[in-house]
């Protein structure tokens, strides 16, 4: 028969009391921590080192203008952005036909930095 360490089992308890407690403290800590500050979503955090170019399409204006895509859409849709895009006829070829699916939406950077000072400022 193995012979007992009464000090081995009395160091685990003490070791794993502090373990409780600390744990408690951490979990007191965090619950009253004011966490107000802006927490970046997951686009934002895999969006954030994006070297815009001079022209974008639309979700990258979006995302270039930090505001959600339906927003943007409605200020495209309410003539707010006129002035800051060109529009571009979307085709396809298919052999020798020529099919017209839409229309793209280019924006330029300098007319969108322009937009959101004109929000900015209130004009």
């Amino acid at each position: 028969m193995k012979k007992f360490y009464p000090s081995i089992v009395v160091g685990c308890l003490i070791i794993a009391i502090g373990i409780v407690i600390a744990g408690f403290k951490i979990g007191r800590a965090i619950e009253t921590k004011d966490f107000s500050s802006h927490v970046p979503g997951s686009f934002e955090i895999y969006n954030s080192n994006v070297d815009y170019g001079d022209y974008m399409g639309e979700v990258q204006a979006a995302a270039y203008l930090c505001m959600p895509l339906e927003t943007f859409e409605e200020y495209l849709q309410s003539g707010k952005l006129d002035g800051t895009f060109a529009e571009i006829r979307a085709t396809k070829r298919d052999g020798e036909d020529v099919e017209v699916f839409g229309d793209l939406c280019i924006f330029s950077r300098a007319k969108l930095d322009e937009f959101m000072l004109g929000l900015i400022s209130g004009d």
